[in-house]
């Protein structure tokens, strides 16, 4: 056996280091394609008819352009790459984050109060913008993990566009922690359905939440209404939003609002259901769980998608 093999389990370090890539405009360019959909949804929420193929066919693509493509297996080195040189890579995020409020607002108000469509047209833009909003827990996931605190309260804010913002609290402090466990509603074991799945793991994701900050409010021998609680935090969030849409069209655009929130977390609770299905760490001799690796995850490193 070669001292490569012996050292790298087979894998040639030299090899392994050309995976990762330096932060540039050129490795952030393909990043940016996720804010083609923008004007596309403009154009079918303004025109409707034909203009509502565009948006259609831009979501449609990922599928065919990852075989196409195929997997990336490219990174940045965490080690070497200091936040001051990723600007060119967060500009597309926190563009999505800054367009995709009044693009929803917009897209509610044309559907449900201006009304110019046929029936037909209306339910394709529900169906687009249910598909736009998915990218509500993509966006949402990467802010909440950041570093400064503006971008973890976008985060919050983007995540109670669907209704959903304790899911801030309950992937840093519990997931994290607990992923491929039995402790970790949200790795599903092996043989449970979805069906089942999907219930409990969004009603836990509320209690567990509450109490992850019930806990760490009681640490710091504070009560659990201390003004510091994230839950006030996240209901006012989700206060702007169903006053907003309450003001645009009444208790009915709530309704509609609700389902397509309800909408974007079942399609997230899918995505979770396989990312971790029948997926179990190590319990070591000492009593600790190992430590969380990529064979915890189902997860699919294809290019296209990694770039949307």
């Amino acid at each position: 056996m070669s001292e490569d093999s012996a050292v790298s389990g087979g894998i040639d370090p030299n090899k392994a280091d050309r995976r990762f890539i330096q932060p540039s405009i050129q490795n952030a360019l393909p990043h940016y394609l996720p804010l083609g959909i923008f004007p596309l949804l403009l154009l079918a929420m303004i025109f409707g008819g034909w203009w509502l193929l565009p948006a259609f066919l831009f979501m449609s693509v990922a599928g065919p352009l990852d075989k196409a493509l195929g997997p990336d297996g490219r990174n940045m080195d965490p080690a070497k790459t200091p936040e001051r040189r990723l600007l060119w890579h967060n500009l597309p995020v926190w563009t999505w984050a800054f367009l995709w409020p009044p693009t929803l607002v917009f897209g509610v108000w044309q559907i449900l109060v201006a009304n110019p469509f046929a029936i037909w047209e209306d339910i394709v833009l529900v169906v687009l913008l249910t598909m736009e909003a998915q990218a509500v827990f993509v966006v949402g996931h990467e802010l909440i993990h950041r570093r400064t605190t503006w971008e973890r309260r976008l985060g919050e804010f983007l995540l109670a566009s669907a209704s959903y913002p304790q899911y801030a609290t309950e992937h840093l402090y519990i997931h994290h922690a607990k992923v491929g466990t039995p402790h970790d509603v949200g790795s599903a074991p092996k043989g449970e359905s979805f069906w089942r799945y999907f219930p409990r793991e969004v009603v836990s994701n509320l209690t567990n939440s509450w109490k992850s900050a019930a806990d760490r409010l009681a640490r710091r021998r504070l009560p659990v209404w201390h003004y510091s609680n994230q839950f006030w935090r996240y209901g006012l969030f989700v206060a702007f939003w169903y006053g907003l849409v309450f003001a645009m069209g009444g208790i009915w655009t709530v309704v509609v609002f609700a389902f397509l929130g309800l909408s974007c977390v079942f399609s997230m609770k899918i995505s979770n259901y396989f990312q971790h299905y029948g997926l179990r760490r190590v319990r070591l001799p000492n009593g600790r769980w190992e430590k969380v690796m990529p064979r915890h995850s189902w997860s699919a490193d294809w290019k296209f998608s990694n770039w949307m």
